[in-house]
């Protein structure tokens, strides 16, 4: 037997819990609601209503997407407007030689890039010019023009006024007889570049 049925029963007067407080009364079967039907949707003006927000968003993107582009398309700048300028400006701002024949091949770089549509960024001179298409021609103007902005990179002898001109219309040729990149598709506007 179990110690504790051996104690004795207490005795209900003495030390007997208080008496709980009656429960509340529960809910009843009478003042439950009817489940609401799934079956019926929405209304219809919920819907026109959730229509006509779709449309406002849709039409407030496609407004946002379009002034977007069409700033992308304003600021364009022509690259032959902007590889004579920068040619230009650094003639007329630099007295250092190996910054002026980098930049002018740099320039005629980017151009090269731009009008060809080829990567010329991390290849050597002899790299570029095998990457343009035959119908450009001129590879040996462009070689010589190449040799002549590394010769004066390197060279320890400062320029003549007359050789930073030179290398400079040189720069100028190459891009004019490569002439302008063809027009991008219809809609898009380039700026010109002032020198």
């Amino acid at each position: 037997m179990s110690p504790i049925a051996q104690l004795p029963a207490p005795s209900p007067a003495a030390g007997a819990p208080p008496a709980l407080p009656p429960l509340p009364e529960g809910p009843s079967l009478e003042r439950l609601r009817a489940p609401v039907d799934p079956s019926t949707g929405p209304e219809w003006w919920q819907l026109l209503l959730a229509a006509l927000s779709l449309i406002l968003i849709g039409a407030l993107l496609y407004w946002l997407y379009q002034s977007g582009r069409r700033a992308r398309q304003a600021d364009a700048i022509d690259p032959l407007a902007a590889a004579r300028a920068e040619i230009e400006a650094v003639q007329l701002s630099t007295t250092d030689d190996a910054r002026l024949a980098a930049t002018c091949a740099a320039s005629v770089r980017r151009y090269l890039r731009l009008r060809y549509e080829i990567e010329a960024e991390g290849l050597t001179h002899r790299e570029l010019l095998g990457r343009l298409p035959p119908e450009s021609g001129s590879g040996t103007d462009l070689k010589a023009f190449f040799q002549q902005c590394e010769a004066a990179s390197f060279s320890p002898k400062p320029l003549s006024v007359e050789a930073r001109e030179r290398l400079c219309q040189e720069a100028l040729d190459c891009l004019a007889v490569h002439g302008p990149v063809p027009e991008p598709a219809a809609g898009t506007r380039t700026r010109e570049v002032a020198p």
